[in-house]
């Protein structure tokens, strides 16, 4: 993953992510940008499950650190 990517925050990749969707799903791009989309589009679902991943990891410590309290 590149430095840019790593330093964008959850909602700017996710709305980048909606973006390229739109653009797939149109149907009005090239051969070559709608592979250059996808791949761009797959960093940022990767970007996004890893950090909703780590987000779901922090609720649950904290649910069951509460519990046990």
């Amino acid at each position: 993953m590149n430095s840019k990517l790593e330093n964008m925050s959850f909602d700017e990749a996710f709305e980048q992510l909606e973006t390229i969707l739109e653009k797939l799903e149109s149907g009005n791009e090239t051969l070559e940008n709608n592979l250059q989309l996808y791949s761009k589009g797959v960093e940022l679902y990767s970007k996004c499950k890893n950090e909703l991943d780590n987000a779901k990891l922090k609720i649950e410590y904290l649910s069951n650190k509460k519990t046990k309290e």
